[in-house]
């Protein structure tokens, strides 16, 4: 057993349950804090001194012996701790999770020592709540619209730019009793639950009610467009990743962007980085016209994009499956390219 000091029982004494859809790192903060620890003094006492625990994206690298250690001092079953981790989603979003690097649909931290860039995305709306806490989808990158609130997602402190690190909320407040609450900011203390809200202004009703159906049923294993039922959600969301790659891409397909653009939005002067070649990558408001423009091709799958492909003298192989992968639904677009 993992034995802390100070601790006569085998257990810890207090072990708040997770919460629905709640991120695993959140749930690591509540349980110290409602202990009267530090994050780090916990990660120290349960994996040896010095921990690099914070030192790594811990919602995707989680090993089974850290869960286990958590599972045993706290009563919970270790499957339970699993799913407060984004690993569940290489069962349904992509075809592998890598642990200690990049991975398709999740938000990169930014990682350097302790702290982090960027990653962590937020409703403010949520955090209204009764109990406000940090959910895993806030950490995919496609989820750029609250499903309850249907408003824009935010990555920073509206009021000081930082980004979102619950963590280090604690910091300076060592003689302090109790630790603020994890929505405020690290850096200014900002409440972020009384930040701005704001809706997305989606120019194609049709292809906001595709994104909608698709994005929010994410958790799923199956996905929806219109008519058609893809029984594999990954079959879906590879095409739609492959879509969002190519269409903000500074390479040969740059200009199927500006095409989109001026159809759906015709007096379009915002412009998106074209030196970014990763969807995950990018702010949250590239992030949400890149999935407009790829929704609105697929609203009309592959007419759309075969008219895009002929104005624009694009390659069609530039849209075909990447190595490794066979989409069929993405190939049935293909003749129509010749």
């Amino acid at each position: 057993m993992t034995r802390i000091y100070g601790l006569t029982g085998r257990q810890l004494p207090i072990h708040p349950q997770p919460l629905p859809d709640e991120l695993f790192t959140h749930w690591f903060t509540r349980l110290s804090h409602s202990n009267g620890l530090k994050v780090q003094t916990l990660a120290d006492r349960l994996f040896g001194y010095p921990s690099s625990f914070w030192a790594r994206d811990q919602d995707k690298l989680a090993s089974q012996q850290a869960i286990d250690a958590l599972a045993e001092v706290t009563g919970q079953v270790p499957a339970d701790l699993l799913r407060l981790t984004l690993r569940p989603y290489g069962d349904y979003l992509y075809a592998k999770h890598n642990p200690f690097g990049n991975t398709r649909w999740i938000l990169p931290l930014g990682m350097y020592h302790r702290t982090r860039r960027h990653g962590l995305q937020f409703c403010p709306l949520c955090l209204r709540s009764d109990v406000p806490y940090f959910r895993r989808c806030w950490r995919l990158s496609f989820y750029v619209e609250c499903d309850h609130h249907h408003v824009l997602m935010l990555d920073a402190c509206p009021n000081c730019k930082a980004p979102v690190m619950f963590h280090r909320a604690e910091l300076g407040h060592r003689h302090r009793r109790g630790y603020p609450p994890t929505v405020n900011c690290f850096r200014c203390c900002f409440n972020l639950s009384w930040a701005g809200a704001q809706t997305y202004d989606w120019a194609d009703q049709q292809a906001m009610l595709a994104a909608q159906a698709a994005i929010f049923s994410h958790f799923r294993h199956s996905a929806f467009l219109h008519e058609r039922t893809f029984e594999s959600a990954q079959t879906f969301f590879d095409v739609l990743y492959l879509l969002c790659n190519r269409i903000g891409s500074s390479r040969r397909t740059g200009e199927l962007y500006d095409w989109v653009q001026e159809q759906i939005r015709p007096h379009e002067t915002r412009q998106i980085n074209r030196r970014v070649n990763k969807f995950d990558d990018r702010p949250i408001w590239e992030r949400a016209r890149l999935l407009e423009a790829a929704f609105w091709l697929l609203c009309d799958w592959p007419y759309r994009l075969n008219c895009a492909i002929r104005e624009l003298n694009i390659y069609p192989c530039l849209f075909t499956p990447e190595r490794g992968e066979r989409n069929t639904w993405l190939l049935e677009a293909m003749p129509l390219f010749d």
